[in-house]
């Protein structure tokens, strides 16, 4: 199938994520990281328990060898919205109640800057919609462990308002393009860190090991990405000599061979939609809710 005139809907997906919330904060004026790392224990295993082990191992960051929201840990408990129970965390009362006042206010903040018309907003919001619930019955990828943690979030405000019903479309869109990436990867032998250094060195024109130290200094410690380095080098995919690095032809076509297949997974399950009037929409959606002049 040709894929072609639905892949600029991809490229939106970021750009909603990012701009939806800005200026947004907590109810209660908590701090922002304790909020999204509440949120993140309440989505990995819904009402059940989860481990310190499993939100290090499951990251919804699988490119980062650094995770220190987790660090946040003791302190949702000591504010009494995590229980703790040796290795395992679940929510309190309060937590729960927590995340339910503040996505429902998240939501309701983000709907006060949508500036679509009503009926527009209902066909995207349906459409999309429509578009996850495909791929996630879909026969690929076989893990959708990022789609899995949809629902899970959507329990906190289930209202089926059309601006609710996009946010979660747009969201469960998003991490349904993460399990096909991710596949997609995996299925061509590389780990999470090593697609991300050689995404960096193909498209962000860094030469020196120093400049991709620098450049991933958030999310990898200096020796991890010169231990990833080395085995992109093994394996022939980069070139490094005398502090120099350089994707190879090998690279480039395993990293465009990934992005096909990603493409392939993730695009498989849609329907026929009005692809051209769904990229108008969420044009006017994104730039309306990037403009400073329509925050309150």
């Amino acid at each position: 199938m040709n894929t072609t005139h639905l892949r600029p809907i991809v490229g939106y997906l970021p750009r909603y994520a990012f701009s939806r919330r800005l200026g947004w904060t907590p109810p209660g004026s908590g701090p922002l990281p304790d909020y999204l790392l509440l949120r993140r224990v309440a989505i990995e295993r819904g009402d059940e328990p989860v481990t310190y082990t499993a939100l290090h191992k499951n990251a919804l960051n699988p490119y980062s060898t650094i995770d220190t929201l987790l660090d946040g840990l003791p302190r949702l408990v000591e504010l009494g919205l995590l229980n703790q129970f040796g290795d395992t965390y679940e929510l309190t009362t309060v937590g729960r109640d927590v995340l339910t006042h503040g996505e429902r206010d998240a939501n309701d903040y983000t709907a006060s800057q949508i500036h679509l018309l009503p009926d527009d907003l209902a066909r995207l919001a349906s459409t999309l919609q429509d578009v996850t619930e495909r791929q996630r019955s879909a026969p690929e990828p076989a893990d959708k462990a990022h789609q899995h943690r949809v629902p899970f979030l959507r329990r906190f405000d289930p209202r089926r308002l059309p601006p609710i019903q996009l946010e979660y479309a747009m969201y469960a869109l998003q991490r349904s393009r993460d399990d096909a990436h991710i596949a997609a990867w995996r299925t061509a032998g590389l780990e999470g860190p090593e697609i991300e250094l050689l995404s960096l060195i193909r498209t962000t024109g860094v030469t020196t090991d120093s400049e991709l130290v620098e450049l991933a200094y958030a999310r990898m410690r200096p020796g991890d990405v010169v231990a990833f380095l080395n085995r992109l080098e093994r394996t022939g995919y980069v070139m490094v000599g005398t502090g120099k690095v350089t994707i190879s032809d090998r690279g480039r076509e395993v990293r465009d061979r990934i992005e096909h297949e990603t493409d392939r997974i993730y695009f498989a399950p849609w329907p026929n939609i009005d692809a051209g009037w769904v990229i108008g929409q969420l044009e006017t959606l994104v730039v309306g809710l990037a403009l400073p002049s329509h925050r309150p």
